[in-house]
Order: C-alpha cells, then structure tokens, then sequence
C-alpha cells in the first residue's frame, strides 16, 4: 500500500495445491503491481512474503504460473532463482 495515497499498489495470491499426481505445493495465482510503482522490488517483497510463508508451513514447493507471451514477467521469476521446468496449454470449455 502506497502510504502517502493509501492506494493499493501491489497485490499476490497463492493456493495450496493438493494433488494425487504431485507434491504438495503452493501455486501463484496472481502478482499484480501497478505501473506507476514497477521497478521499487515490490513484486520482489511479495513473492520472498510468500516463499517464507511457504516454508514456514514446510511445503516444499513453490510454483508460478506465467502466460507464455510474458516474457519480461519470465525474467523476473528467473531472477529469483525460479526455474522454468514446464510449458504447457490451457483448455476451457464454457458452461
């Protein structure tokens, strides 16, 4: 939160995710912050928020989900040491 504007500038969300196929892990479903307040390691204080929640509740993975056209949002990730392991597609069906 911007102290001066008591705006919102930076928001991350994560799951747990509870799979038969997988480990336990927790799963980034969003990491937003606004263009006016890129580049001050905001984003960078969120995901290290979630990491040390993460550990602290002895979940051993941390995963990211990232559209593959964001390719600057990939190198972010990679900056904090996540690795790229998997690309895949997204199916839907509307109901």
């Amino acid at each position: 939160m911007d102290v001066q504007s008591q705006q919102v500038v930076g928001w991350i969300e994560a799951i747990v995710t509870h799979h038969l196929h997988a480990d336990t892990a927790v799963e980034t479903s969003g990491l937003v912050v606004s263009e006016t307040h890129r580049c001050h390691d905001i984003g960078k204080e969120l995901v290290y928020r979630i990491e040390t929640w993460t550990r602290s509740n002895r979940i051993p993975l941390l995963r990211v989900l990232s559209n593959a056209i964001r390719t600057r949002t990939h190198q972010f990730y990679q900056d904090l040491a996540f690795s790229h392991v998997k690309t895949s597609l997204v199916f839907e069906k509307q109901l």
